[in-house]
């Protein structure tokens, strides 16, 4: 014999779990700002990487849509071709945000930790540039995608790159993992 089914609507949902917070939003902030005093010039110095990087990704977008476009990479420009030039540089700018983005976390983590950030962390960040990649391309399209909401639904993935280097969590988890701790 089988049981009978159980009607929903008499079941009280469980209330909800109150655990403990470590901490206040305040001493996060402090701790980061300290973190950040102290590494300073570490810290600025590895995010000047990704940001040239970029650069050099739209200066080369550029002289990609011109050759494409002329067979000329030294033409001077127009209108149309600073158009696909732009968007050519877009598109590649995550390759050097990807390559970037581990080490720029390993730091980051570190200098929260009160630990010293070290600039040949940047490098070894390198291991983690392909799931970075991933991210970025991801964390790009959900932001376009929720513009309508002002973007406030991809908020919930973006501590998914410090899960990923910290934990070392694949792509998929770490999202998990970030969107439970947001």
């Amino acid at each position: 014999m089988t049981e009978p089914a159980v009607e929903m609507k008499n079941i009280a949902p469980a209330p909800p779990v109150r655990l403990p917070q470590p901490w206040s939003v305040g001493e996060a902030v402090g701790v980061g700002f300290s973190g950040l005093r102290a590494s300073f010039g570490t810290l600025v110095l590895a995010h000047a990487f990704p940001v040239l990087g970029s650069l050099l990704m739209g200066v080369l977008g550029r002289f990609i849509a011109i050759w494409w476009l002329t067979g000329d990479p030294l033409m001077a420009p127009k209108t149309t071709r600073m158009l696909y030039g732009a968007g050519i540089g877009v598109a590649l700018s995550p390759i050097p945000v990807a390559l970037f983005f581990g080490g720029l976390c390993m730091m980051q983590i570190a200098a929260a930790r009160g630990e010293a950030p070290r600039l040949r962390d940047v490098w070894r960040g390198m291991a983690f540039a392909p799931q970075m990649l991933a991210y970025v391309v991801l964390q790009m399209l959900l932001v376009i995608v929720s513009i309508p909401a002002l973007g406030i639904p991809a908020l919930g993935f973006w501590l998914t790159p410090y899960f990923m280097v910290d934990q070392n969590m694949g792509l998929v988890r770490a999202m998990g993992a970030s969107w439970r701790a947001t």
